[in-house]
C-alpha cells in the first residue's frame, strides 16, 4: 500500500478509490511530460531548419576585369563564322578557388530566368588549370552569366560570377577602310550646309548654298533646292513674296528637314 492509499484509507476512504486517484496522478505528469517533449522537438526543429536555410546560402561576388586579374581568372574568346563566338574560362584551382567545386552557366532575360545552375562540363589543362568553353550567338552573350562555384562553408559556399558582356565584344566590330571615312565625313559635311538654311533667310541667301532642283515645279512660293554637290540632298521650301517683286528678296516662312531622294533627275521625265 502506498502512502497516498494510507492517506486516503485514514480519511475514511477505500484502497479502491485511492489506487483510481494514484493512476490519475500518473496519467497526468505523463501528459506533463509528453507536451514538454513535443514543444522541445518542435522547437529543435525550426531551430535547425532555419540554421540549415542560413547555412545554404552563397555569397556571391560580381567579378569585374581588374577583379579577374587579381584572381587569376582568364576569359578568351574565338570567333566562330561571323555570328557566333567560342567562349572560354580558365583558373586555377588555389588561393580563393582551393575547394573548387563547378562553373555554373545561367541566361537571363532581364530578371526573367531562361537557363539556371547548368554545369559546365570541365578540363584540367598541363599546368592544372581548370577550363570550361561554350559557344554562342553574339546577340545572346548580354544575357549569360558564368558562376565559379567554390565549396568553401558546409551547405552553402561562395560564387564568383562573371557577366560575358563584361569581358567580350557584343558586336562583330569590322575596320573602316579611309575611302569610307573619307566619304562619311563628306556625306557630313554636305548634310550640314544644308541645315543652315533656315525660316526667314531670303531667296538669294539661299541660292548662295543650294540649288534649284531642275526636275522640280516652278513655283515661286514652294519650291526644292538640291545640294549642288550631291543631287540627292534636298530641301523643300515655302516662301513669302517680297512687296517688291524681286524673287531674290523672297523670304523663307517653312523649310523641311534635309530629304535623301534617290531617283536620278534625269529618270523623272
Amino acid at each position: 500500500m502506498t502512502v497516498l492509499d494510507a492517506r486516503k484509507l485514514a480519511a475514511g476512504g477505500s484502497a479502491s478509490g485511492a489506487r483510481r486517484l494514484y493512476i490519475s496522478h500518473d496519467k497526468a505528469i505523463m501528459n506533463t511530460k509528453t507536451k514538454t517533449i513535443m514543444n522541445i522537438s518542435v522547437l529543435t526543429f525550426l531551430l535547425v531548419a532555419a540554421s540549415s536555410q542560413c547555412f545554404a546560402e552563397m555569397t556571391v561576388e560580381q567579378v569585374s576585369k581588374e577583379r579577374a586579374k587579381e584572381l587569376g581568372m582568364e576569359i578568351r574568346t574565338k570567333a566562330n563564322g561571323p555570328n557566333d563566338i567560342w567562349v572560354e574560362l580558365e583558373f586555377k584551382p588555389e588561393g580563393k578557388f582551393k575547394d573548387f567545386s563547378h562553373v555554373s552557366l545561367e541566361i537571363r532575360e532581364g530578371r526573367k530566368l531562361l537557363v539556371g545552375y547548368a554545369a559546365l562540363r570541365e578540363k584540367r589543362s598541363s599546368p592544372g588549370s581548370v577550363v570550361v568553353n561554350f559557344i554562342a550567338n553574339r546577340v545572346f552573350l548580354d544575357k549569360i552569366t558564368l558562376t565559379v562555384v567554390v565549396a568553401d562553408v558546409p551547405l552553402g559556399g561562395s560564387g564568383y560570377e562573371l557577366r560575358v558582356k563584361d569581358f567580350v565584344e557584343l558586336v562583330q566590330e569590322r575596320s573602316e577602310r579611309p575611302e569610307d571615312k573619307a566619304h562619311r565625313e563628306w556625306l557630313a559635311k554636305i548634310i550640314k550646309e544644308t541645315e543652315t538654311i533656315k525660316v526667314g533667310m531670303t531667296r538669294r541667301e539661299v541660292e548662295n548654298v543650294l540649288v534649284e532642283d531642275v526636275a522640280g515645279f516652278t513655283n515661286p512660293k514652294a519650291m526644292r533646292y538640291q545640294h549642288p554637290a550631291c543631287s540627292y540632298i534636298k530641301l523643300d521650301l515655302e516662301f513669302e513674296l517680297a512687296a517688291s517683286g524681286d524673287r531674290k528678296d523672297d523670304k523663307i516662312v517653312k523649310r523641311s528637314m534635309p530629304l535623301l531622294d534617290l531617283v536620278p533627275n534625269k529618270a523623272r521625265w
